[in-house]
């Protein structure tokens, strides 16, 4: 068997369970504009891949402690 009959096998019938996943939490503009921030602030200093790395959507700390 090859790679890629296993993906075909895969992709015929792809799912996903219920649990695998989460809803993105909501986010608001003082988050956004402090993540865009740091995302500026590590492209000024050559970390452009980090930057983009930066998401705006993302769980913060304080989100996934529940502090």
């Amino acid at each position: 068997m090859y790679a890629d009959d296993a993906y075909r096998r895969l992709a015929r019938h792809p799912s996903l369970h219920t649990t695998a996943a989460e809803p993105l939490p909501a986010i608001n503009e003082m988050i956004t504009a402090e993540r865009l921030q740091a995302a500026r602030a590590m492209a000024d200093l050559g970390y452009t891949e980090a930057a983009e790395r930066i998401q705006p959507w993302a769980r913060t700390v304080e989100q996934m402690t529940g502090s």
